[in-house]
């Protein structure tokens, strides 16, 4: 059955939280509640009682990043970027035609893409920008631009690197990083793969492989980039 569900790190205790088509779940920062898509709509609910609020009826509204430092929430409603309070108030437009929003792991900066457009007027990749929650200044930090690539997605951050997937117009798709300091950009995973998700504890990357075409998770390690 199709739905949000939540269990210990060691597979046990597994328990569903929420029937549906559910997407882009992130935990709230003291893990009693998870935002998450519902068809459209972004919603929260408590992971105790299961009761479920509404932040955003949408139609479009999706990829909810919970602020680990003062638990604003960084979201998308129909392409554009906004900050709001957990119970939805103190909406703040960040900025318009955004996707993939993940926060710096110390919550100062917020981190998105927006695409970008080659001389044809057709997409060439994407543009990384950063707003500084601090400031609210907003400055783009690099381009993700290749004629091949079709868009870049699942943006997340550690203090070092932006973790993110990309798309090629051959339909393949590959994990990358990207250097904060020396701006290299480089693939880290050559098998088919996408969604990669850092976890600031750990310092390890978990994404989907789909080389064999059943989507398994893999964990990538921090210290020498294996995959296990």
């Amino acid at each position: 059955m199709s739905g949000l569900y939540i269990m210990d790190t060691s597979g046990n205790n597994k328990r569903q939280i929420v029937q549906g088509n559910v997407n882009s779940p992130d935990w709230s920062v003291n893990d009693t509640a998870i935002i998450f898509d519902e068809g459209g709509t972004l919603s929260i609910v408590n992971t105790t009682n299961g009761i479920v609020r509404t932040i955003d009826p949408g139609p479009d509204s999706h990829t909810g990043k919970w602020n680990p430092l003062n638990n604003r929430i960084a979201y998308i409603s129909n392409s554009d970027l906004y900050l709001s309070e957990p119970n939805g108030t103190g909406k703040m437009l960040i900025m318009t035609s955004c996707a993939w929003p993940d926060w710096s792991p110390d919550g100062r900066y917020l981190f998105f893409l927006r695409p970008s457009q080659g001389s044809s007027g057709t997409r060439n990749g994407d543009t990384l920008y950063r707003f500084d929650s601090q400031t609210g200044m907003k400055s783009i930090f690099n381009y993700f631009l290749d004629e091949g690539y079709r868009y870049n997605s699942h943006l997340s951050i550690s203090e070092e690197k932006a973790y993110f997937s990309s798309v090629f117009s051959d339909v393949s798709a590959h994990v990358y990083d990207y250097h904060f300091d020396n701006y290299f950009i480089a693939r880290i995973v050559n098998s088919l793969s996408y969604s990669p998700d850092f976890d600031a504890i750990s310092g390890r990357v978990i994404y989907t492989n789909r080389e064999r075409g059943d989507g398994r998770l893999w964990i990538l390690r921090r210290m020498d980039l294996s995959e296990s």
